[in-house]
Parts: structure tokens; C-alpha cells; sequence
């Protein structure tokens, strides 16, 4: 069986790309009480994207919840980085700071994020996407912990991977579900208050370096 040229393959998940932003773009033009599985058709539509165009890149609707879920989260995962490159010598205002770009790129994304939850209720495949970008963002975090407490500036005493996991879910479930109706003065509020408790989490007992490779 023939397969695409790697060319035609590179034109291709550019294409993709492309009509995923824009897609996303356009769901964040949304009222929040619409709901966003039901207005796709529109949305395609508002993105200037033909809907013959639409389905030859994204048979169904599920395959474009996916990539949504992809490329979103990974938007969020990149964000984390900088709370990853504060583990040398972390202050409370560096991972305030950290904290605070987390919340930004997922404000950039709301809608999009919020139009992937409901087709994760909705999608068994969707919810599975889901699960495995938080785990990806759970494995980062879980590195991070590893790293600073080799380096002493995180307890010894946690468990590298439960804490990343509860740790992810309850950012998700923050943004998602406080963070998102929010107005300025109270993100402001939830961001202090979302720093302090990972900052006693981790950072607040530091240990001895540990020992090993």
C-alpha cells in the first residue's frame, strides 16, 4: 500500500494546525452559556473554513476534540516549564509568577478547554485524550519534584508521582472550575491562594539533598 510523501504529510499537519487555531480562535468569540458541541457546524464556518474542507482533515467530530485536547494542553504544559525552571532556587514570588503564566494560557483557551470537557463527558476517546495530556503535565511535575529533591529544595518525604497527580488535578479542576467565571480581583485571590498551597506542598520543608545517580 502506498503511504503520503513525508512532504505531503508535513503540508498536511500544517494545514491541521492551522484550521485548529483558527477553530479555537473562534470558540473563544463564545458566550459562555453556549454549548459549544452544538454550535460546531457555525463554528467551522466563523473560522472561514469550508465544511468540505473541514471533514477531509477531521473526519468526525471526535478526531477534532482530540486535536483540540492535544494542542491545548499542550499550550499548558509549555507554560509549566516555567514553573519547572524555578526549582533551583524557588521563591514564593517565582512560583507566584509561574502560577500566573498557568492561569494565562489557560484563560487564552477557556472556551477551547471548556468545549474539550464537554465532548470528554460526552466521547469516551475525548476523555481518554484528556487524561493522557494531564498525565504528560502530571509526569513533568513529577520530574520536577524528583529534581528538587535531589537538590534539597523540596521534602524528601513526598512521593514524587501521587503528589504530581494531585497536584495536576486540582489545577485543572481550579482553572476549569474557579478560575474560569472569575473576574480580575478574584483570580488575583484564587492565585494567591493556588500558590500558597502548592508552595507549602512542596517547598515549604525542604530537606537534605538526597543521594544518588
Amino acid at each position: 500500500m502506498e503511504t503520503a510523501h513525508p512532504a505531503a504529510r508535513s503540508k498536511r499537519a500544517q494545514k491541521r494546525a492551522e484550521m485548529l487555531r483558527a477553530i479555537s480562535a473562534a470558540y473563544e468569540q463564545l458566550d459562555d452559556e453556549q454549548m459549544p458541541e452544538t454550535q460546531l457546524d457555525r463554528l467551522v464556518e466563523q473560522a472561514g473554513i469550508a465544511r468540505s474542507t473541514f471533514y477531509v482533515y477531521f473526519p468526525d467530530r471526535v478526531d477534532l476534540y482530540i486535536a483540540l485536547t492535544t494542542a491545548a494542553f499542550e499550550e499548558l504544559t509549555t507554560a509549566g516549564a516555567y514553573w519547572w525552571s524555578i526549582g533551583e532556587r524557588p521563591t514564593l514570588e517565582g512560583l507566584r509568577e509561574a502560577i500566573e503564566h498557568l492561569v494565562d494560557a489557560y484563560r487564552s483557551r477557556r472556551l477551547t478547554v471548556g468545549a474539550i470537557l464537554d465532548a470528554a463527558s460526552r466521547h469516551t476517546a475525548v476523555q481518554l485524550a484528556l487524561r493522557a495530556e494531564i498525565g504528560r503535565f502530571v509526569e513533568a511535575l513529577s520530574e520536577h519534584i524528583v529534581s528538587g529533591q535531589r537538590g534539597g529544595t523540596i521534602s524528601a518525604e513526598l512521593d514524587p508521582t501521587p503528589t504530581a497527580t494531585w497536584l495536576a488535578w486540582m489545577l485543572e479542576r481550579s482553572m476549569s472550575e474557579l478560575v474560569g467565571p472569575a473576574d480580575v480581583s478574584e483570580t488575583d485571590r484564587l492565585v494567591s491562594t493556588i500558590t500558597s498551597l502548592v508552595w507549602n506542598v512542596l517547598y515549604a520543608r525542604p530537606t537534605a539533598p538526597l543521594e544518588g545517580p
